[in-house]
């Protein structure tokens, strides 16, 4: 079937385990990590903190920051458990789409967890010209690519910033969620983000401008139109008056109308 990879390819990017594994095995850059029962990793020299990770989760649900060894005996599961070392630094994407093995389109976006440390909810586009660490990501991103025989559609790729180095979180086929497709068609004008995905499924061709540009105008009118209607929504829902709202991961956030940031996340979620 058009835009489909074998199982196995597929697999691999899915479980953390395993697309942590072959990016050891290929001098890719990630995180230090470990595949190992509790009781190992207390008995062994481990730099603090780590987060644990599901194997097979997406957008951070069921990550644990485990900042000591005292956080790590209260984990009570006695099966091997994937540990990753905890990276400080700015969190990044990469969106690319492929044709014949090869980049057609790519841009970066810097992304920003401020209701759940591991969860992205707001976006914001990077410059058009990659800088040399950007140009670095590309790279490896290729050899994925050329490794496991990714021969067309989307390929989406978390990574962190720290210290001048870039490492891996993560890399996926499928569309990433927070309004991304709005955030690149409305930024680099005529390139459709969703119908572009699609597309890959369908044996139908990409479309890219030419000429790429920023279009700031449609993007301020849009986000004008919507903060409008995200007005109604919570005038509707009587919450204006509320100061605190439970969100889907029991989470308590305080409702600030004065922090537009939460203001447009929580209209969105409602």
């Amino acid at each position: 079937m058009p835009g489909y990879e074998p199982f196995k390819i597929s697999n691999i990017l899915l479980n953390k385990k395993l697309f942590y594994n072959f990016c050891f095995n290929n001098n890719l850059s990630i995180p230090k990590f470990y595949y190992a029962k509790k009781n190992s990793l207390l008995n062994s020299k481990v730099k603090f903190p780590i987060l644990l990770k599901p194997e097979s989760s997406y957008s951070g649900i069921g990550i644990i920051k485990i900042n000591s060894k005292n956080d790590l005996k209260k984990i009570h599961i006695k099966n091997k458990l994937l540990f990753s070392e905890f990276k400080r630094g700015q969190l990044y994407s990469h969106s690319c789409f492929i044709r014949n093995n090869e980049i057609q389109f790519s841009c970066f976006v810097k992304e920003f967890c401020i209701n759940y440390p591991y969860t992205v909810d707001f976006s914001k586009i990077e410059k058009q010209k990659p800088n040399e660490i950007q140009k670095k990501l590309i790279t490896e991103i290729k050899k994925i690519i050329k490794l496991l025989n990714i021969k067309s559609g989307l390929l989406h790729t978390q990574f962190i910033i720290n210290k001048n180095k870039f490492y891996l979180i993560e890399t996926t086929r499928r569309i990433p969620g927070d309004f991304y497709g709005d955030l690149i068609s409305l930024s680099y004008g005529n390139n459709d983000y969703y119908t572009n995905y699609i597309n890959n499924f369908i044996s139908e061709n990409f479309y890219f401008s030419k000429k790429i540009k920023f279009n700031r105008s449609l993007r301020k009118n849009f986000f004008e139109i919507e903060n409008k209607k995200f007005s109604k929504i919570l005038k509707n829902y009587k919450i204006l008056k509320m100061r605190k709202i439970y969100l889907y991961n029991n989470n308590l956030l305080k409702f600030d109308l004065n922090n537009k940031k939460k203001y447009i996340f929580l209209a969105k979620y409602r």
